[in-house]
């Protein structure tokens, strides 16, 4: 056995040092080595704090990203990202052309297995480059931003922010990217009051964030309290309030809407069951437009108990005036009633028939027959027979109908002939 395991012991080694050296040759023929480069990596700038003047800051002008040629096997190369790498800028190493060296180095393998080649920004060089700029200070409302809607039926009624103006300190390039601060508070199904703190955030014009990098804010985080409260819909009723001028009628009145979405707590709206306005059409000859303020209405009423919840407070309203139609009836005297005549006296109406002009819509008085006319004339003041007189005919009230006034002749006389 020892024979054959020792028999041409050199051709042995020789086929073992052969197969070893086919193994790197293959396994270096599927996973070769390779360059690679990871583009943006970031460079994350350190112990500025201590380089800061009073009222001054170093701001990046170049070089805040670098681009990694790294030189490593293809199978370690596909698998790298830009988190794989750190680059980082000492501002205590800063020349006096406030140029930094950028030192790269890789977090996820070592030397023996990726080689850093060569880094550069986007200017072809390894320096980080700063300036000083001046300090400045702007000041800012803190603007509240919902996500998500409350619970159907429920509408938020008051929100406040503590405190509600934020001071911000950088540098003027900075600044000007600020368009607002504000905080995002979820509300998605809420139907009770919310109390919380917030973190504060500032918007560009687009709504993007603006990094807080080289910000100071005065307060990080803000107090949020809202109001919840139940809602309920409700008619609005309009009232024409005065009459048009003389000789006009208010023909039409019509509004918009006609309903309104009201928040408040349970008791206050259980009171309310419409929204009642008065709109003045006093003395009006022409058509009037206009609005009325419905949440001033309610806040007269109820003070600040109850909200409008729609978009709008204001409801639109037009008045159409129109001037009276007219037209003359022809009526007999003899259906003229005489009134309080004396005793023992009789009169005659001088014409046997009389004309009388109607005044009114005219889809009213057109409907109007001689018939639908009571007139009288009232004679308390004939106390004794005398020659002839003249009285004034009065008709009982038709609605929506005037007559104009008219006169006719009568004669007075005793019953006895005297």
């Amino acid at each position: 056995m020892k024979e054959k395991l020792t028999r041409n012991i050199g051709l042995k080694l020789i086929s073992i040092a052969l197969a070893v050296f086919f193994w790197f040759v293959i396994n270096g023929f599927i996973d070769p080595v390779t360059t690679t480069t990871i583009d943006n990596v970031p460079v994350r700038i350190i112990n500025q704090d201590a380089m800061d003047s009073v009222n001054k800051l170093m701001e990046v002008t170049s070089g805040d990203k670098v681009s990694v040629k790294v030189r490593t096997k293809r199978s370690v190369a596909n698998t790298l990202t830009v988190s794989d790498f750190e680059a980082i800028a000492d501002v205590t190493n800063k020349n006096e052309f406030n140029a930094v060296p950028i030192i790269v180095t890789c977090k996820t393998h070592g030397d023996d297995s990726l080689e850093i080649i060569s880094h550069a920004t986007e200017n072809g060089t390894t320096m980080l480059h700063l300036t000083l700029v001046d300090l400045i200070q702007r000041s800012f409302g803190v603007a509240i931003i919902t996500d998500g809607n409350v619970k159907e039926g429920y509408y938020i009624t008051n929100s406040t922010v503590s405190p509600n103006l934020i001071t911000i300190t950088g540098s003027e390039t900075q600044l000007a990217k600020v368009a607002r601060v504000a905080v995002i508070i979820g509300v998605d199904g809420a139907s009770r009051d919310i109390s919380q703190n917030c973190a504060v955030q500032a918007y560009d014009a687009e709504g993007n964030v603006v990094s807080s990098e080289n910000l100071n804010l005065s307060e990080n985080q803000v107090k949020i309290d809202m109001t919840i409260l139940p809602t309920k819909e409700v008619e609005v009723v309009i009232n024409a309030l005065g009459t048009p001028a003389d000789g006009y009628y208010l023909k039409s009145l019509e509004f918009a809407p006609h309903y309104m979405t009201v928040a408040g707590k349970t008791a206050d709206l259980a009171l309310l069951s419409r929204i009642m306005l008065n709109y003045n059409v006093s003395d009006a000859d022409v058509d009037l437009e206009s609005t009325l303020d419905v949440a001033a209405a309610l806040y007269d009423r109820y003070g600040d108990a109850l909200t409008i919840v729609n978009e709008t407070k204001l409801v639109s309203v037009r008045a159409d005036i129109e001037k009276f139609s007219q037209r003359t009836i022809s009526i007999s005297t003899d259906r003229i009633t005489q009134k309080n005549l004396g005793e023992g006296l009789s009169c005659e109406i001088v014409p046997s028939t009389v004309d009388l002009v109607i005044r009114g819509p005219e889809e009213t008085i057109k409907k109007v027959v001689s018939s639908d006319i009571k007139a009288y004339i009232d004679l308390s003041f004939a106390k004794n027979s005398m020659q002839t007189a003249t009285a004034s005919i009065q008709v009982e009230p038709i609605e929506g109908i005037t007559v104009d006034a008219v006169t006719v002749d009568i004669v007075v006389k005793s019953v006895s002939g005297d």
